[in-house]
């Protein structure tokens, strides 16, 4: 399905009562990633990119891979801090 056509869709939904789990459920239905998802809400439904990643991130639809999303984010903000602190160390 087209970007277009994508939120023509969602905008029927919020049309009809539909809350935002609903929209991303119907997201994710169309094959939207959950980064994908966080943007089209942000970019195509105006809601700001941190809302955006609330309602994703906090979701019933993306619950099954909140978990792993959880440890990556973590591992990732370690490898962050580790490379931060090694790049303060002394110079040669």
């Amino acid at each position: 399905m087209d970007e277009e056509t994508l939120l023509g869709e969602c905008r029927q939904l919020q049309e009809s009562g539909a809350g935002t789990e609903s929209i991303v459920r119907f997201l994710r239905e169309q094959g939207l990633s959950r980064i994908q998802s966080m943007a089209f809400l942000a970019r195509k439904l105006n809601f700001d990119l941190d809302e955006a990643k609330a309602i994703v991130h906090g979701s019933a639809t993306w619950e099954d891979t909140r978990e792993d999303t959880e440890r990556f984010l973590d591992q990732l903000e370690e490898g962050i801090e580790e490379a931060i602190s090694a790049s303060d160390g002394p110079e040669e």
